[in-house]
């Protein structure tokens, strides 16, 4: 598996990789057998650092192996062995029934989202018709953003 991270300052995401990688180790039927974590390099043109981390596990059953991606979402596997599978029905099932649960709370989060934001433009344009009231009458200030608030001191 490799797991890829993005932030700063680079000693954190070497902190957080490993985190990630001491918590994959202690999960139920999970063997951590060697990891490597690569030093953070800096992004070209930004003030952020990427690294990331391969590691080789043992896992037991497809089902397990599953829950893990699903739960810490490597940016890639790799299964070396066994070369081929042999599933019974039963737990073919609920792989795929673990896939569509991921999949249905997804798609949950998703719709709320845009529901709160078609909403939040709603109320924004129904302000903007008012048109003699300002954001700041709206909106607390410790609510606005720094750009806002730098703007109005002026």
């Amino acid at each position: 598996m490799i797991f890829e991270i993005l932030g700063k300052p680079p000693e954190h995401i070497i902190e957080t990789l490993d985190g990630i990688l001491g918590k994959l180790g202690s999960e139920k039927g999970v063997s951590v057998t060697g990891k490597k974590i690569h030093e953070p390099k800096a992004v070209e043109d930004s003030d952020v650092f990427t690294s990331f981390a391969e590691v080789e596990v043992e896992i037991d059953g497809l089902q397990r192996l599953m829950t893990i991606l699903f739960a810490y979402m490597p940016a890639n596997v790799d299964i070396l062995s066994p070369s081929e599978f042999r599933l019974k029905n039963f737990d073919f099932s609920g792989s795929c029934n673990e896939i569509l649960a991921k999949l249905h709370n997804y798609d949950g989060v998703a719709k709320t989202l845009l529901y709160d934001r078609n909403n939040l433009l709603n109320q924004l344009n129904q302000i903007k018709q008012m048109g003699n009231v300002k954001i700041e009458e709206v909106m607390p200030k410790e609510k606005l953003g720094k750009k806002t608030a730098k703007k109005k001191r002026r």
